[in-house]
């Protein structure tokens, strides 16, 4: 075989895990690798910050006087940023020393994942790609206490400001600490080859899910430290493939189910419980798991049913709910339409499958009669990657080597970060493996490029600015980071 498709498949393929990891979250604390900006460097309004670079055993003590001091005026107002080295999930300690009056002190503190995010203001409008406080605060202000430490805010950040907001007063700073908060699973799953940048995105990947293996599997540690199930697709595959059968897969997908009691979509979208169905059937290719499949048997059914009901005649789906492939997509409804009924089918397939495992003859019946419908219909055909990359995965393709070239030639510039994989996989299963490999060291090697220690949501267009602006300018620029972007660790299920 080629060494070139040995590459791809081996990104790209799971292996069966028999025991389950537990998920135990471990909290780690993290000393600054640096201070990167100070408001002032004479000395005059911050003395001895080079204190904050030394190693700190999370205790204050009376004995202890070693304290960075911060003082401001009507005309300066304190302030520093440290980075932490690396992205991480948890939150800022500040520990304070012992000053002369006791009264607890103000300060204003702001995280980000880049310079840019820590420097700027919360916006005053709503933008996926402006700072914010949704979901995890990132910008607020905190009192301190007199020699003591306080553990504030929960979020994604690799760099912190800190602001004095009181005026005309020493505020003694002790340290300043982030306390990662993350899973201590064993990384059973590994990729290596001779391509470095390959090695590094598929490392980087998987770091992405792993900051987001807390309570549930969220779609970001940030702005959406929620349960998405359409972007848990690809996170699910992940976990698969790195860390093997994980019980907060199940605690997540057990969760949507209870959130989302038939005939609801999950979500709101219809093609997220297709999704959601889809993850069962790929997580019991992984792991075999027949009792869970069991477990989950009458909702199965039950959305199973829902789906062919929205299957008419002519065998052309009529989605209800929230009709969604990806953001990039959300405005043009021909290319949703193809999309879902491309993943419709594909679902419907899954279905027959699980039907299969189950001995289920209802199930597969129900399934079988949505089949033999759906292959009556012709999609439009529009020529978004998206729904040509899951005509691909559906084997709906009247011709996938044309439509191959067509992914080809939209190349990256049409991804998102979420469909991304399908349109790699797409081009995997049909042989262009050399250019699927293409695309996965130009998009997302593109974001460790800018400096990334994960990857985010974004566009490839806003990707192509940031990298324009990051060469005017020595400045960082913004990154969103969100495991919806993780989509290389992940795994191909025949």
């Amino acid at each position: 075989m080629d060494i070139k498709k040995l590459c791809l498949l081996a990104l790209l393929s799971g292996v069966l895990q028999p025991d389950t990891a537990t998920g135990e979250i471990k909290r780690t604390p993290v000393q600054p690798a640096r201070i990167v900006w100070m408001s002032d460097t004479t000395g005059e309004f911050i003395k001895n910050p080079e204190i904050l670079m030394k190693d700190f055993k999370g205790q204050v003590s009376v004995a202890d006087n070693s304290c960075t001091v911060m003082r401001s005026s009507g005309n300066h107002q304190a302030a520093l940023l440290v980075d932490f080295g690396k992205e991480l999930h948890g939150a800022i300690k500040i520990s304070s020393g012992m000053r002369a009056s006791s009264r607890p002190l103000r300060l204003r503190v702001r995280l980000g994942e880049s310079v840019s995010e820590a420097m700027s203001d919360v916006a005053p409008y709503h933008n996926p790609y402006n700072a914010t406080n949704e979901h995890a605060m990132r910008d607020f202000e905190i009192h301190v206490p007199w020699l003591g430490s306080l553990e504030h805010g929960n979020s994604g950040f690799r760099f912190a400001r800190i602001d004095l907001l009181d005026q005309d007063v020493d505020y003694l700073l002790r340290n300043v600490q982030a306390i990662s908060v993350m899973i201590d699973d064993p990384e059973i799953g590994s990729f290596n080859c001779s391509d470095e940048r390959l090695n590094k995105i598929w490392e980087t990947g998987a770091y992405t899910v792993k900051l987001n293996m807390q309570d549930y599997l969220w779609d970001g540690i940030k702005r959406d430290r929620l349960v998405w199930l359409g972007d848990l697709h690809p996170e699910v595959m992940t976990v698969n493939n790195v860390w093997g059968k994980h019980d907060v897969v199940r605690r997540t997908l057990d969760f949507a189910k209870a959130d989302t009691p038939l005939p609801g979509w999950m979500n709101g979208f219809s093609s997220y419980s297709m999704w959601w169905l889809l993850i069962h059937r790929d997580y019991y290719l992984h792991h075999g798991d027949l009792d869970y499949l069991k477990e989950n048997r009458d909702y199965i059914l039950g959305l199973v049913r829902q789906l062919d009901e929205c299957v008419d005649a002519n065998g052309e789906e009529k989605m209800t709910g929230v009709r969604f492939l990806d953001w990039p997509t959300s405005e043009k409804p021909d290319v949703i339409h193809d999309g879902l009924q491309s993943l419709t089918y594909m679902t419907m397939k899954a279905a027959r499958q699980i039907a299969g495992w189950l001995g289920d003859k209802e199930m597969s019946a129900v399934a079988d009669k949505s089949l033999a419908r759906m292959d009556k219909f012709e999609i439009s055909r529009t020529d978004a990657s998206q729904a040509v990359s899951l005509s691909l995965l559906a084997g709906m393709s009247k011709n996938p080597d044309a439509d191959c070239r067509k992914l080809i030639e939209n190349g990256i510039d049409s991804f998102s970060p979420f469909y991304g994989y399908y349109a790699v996989e797409a081009l995997a299963e049909n042989g262009y493996t050399e250019k699927a490999m293409e695309m996965i060291s130009d998009y997302w090697g593109a974001m460790i490029d800018l400096g990334g220690t994960t990857f985010w949501r974004i566009s490839t267009i806003l990707i192509q600015k940031m990298l324009q602006e990051s060469m005017k300018s020595s400045r960082p620029v913004n990154m969103i980071s969100t495991a919806r972007a993780v989509l290389i660790a992940t795994s191909v299920c025949a």
